[in-house]
């Protein structure tokens, strides 16, 4: 089963590192969405060989609309047939700024008896 995680990024550096190494556990494609942080977050991102990072521009101000945007609709650009970014098709995506973590104790199991079941939007 193949898994991606889309990232909002700015300026997590603190943070950034335990939440890849969390997500990179059963992700085999993680986007990061950077709005062109000014500290090392692209840096460790990049350290990490499955993280494809995308910058993108608010112009410093914080625009809850493009968020939305990123999180609702650019992911059917990448892990989809024809995706910009990725070979690979994916079963499931989650998507959430830096800061959250989508956490069950068998997550990966939870979301293949949701595919079995053909559940594709869990509620979480």
């Amino acid at each position: 089963m193949k898994i991606h995680a889309y990232l909002l990024c700015f300026n997590e550096a603190k943070i950034i590192k335990p939440v890849l190494d969390y997500y990179s556990g059963f992700c085999s494609k993680i986007f990061i969405f950077d709005n062109l942080s000014t500290d090392s977050s692209v840096d460790i991102a990049l350290s990490y060989p499955m993280v494809t990072v995308i910058p993108f521009d608010t112009n410093g101000k914080k625009n809850n609309a493009k968020h939305v945007c990123i999180k609702s609709e650019e992911y059917k650009k990448f892990s989809r047939i024809d995706g910009k970014f990725t070979e690979e098709i994916a079963d499931w995506v989650i998507c959430a700024d830096m800061d959250e973590i989508l956490y069950h104790p068998d997550l990966v199991g939870v979301l293949a008896k949701y595919k079995s079941l053909g559940i594709t939007v869990p509620q979480v």
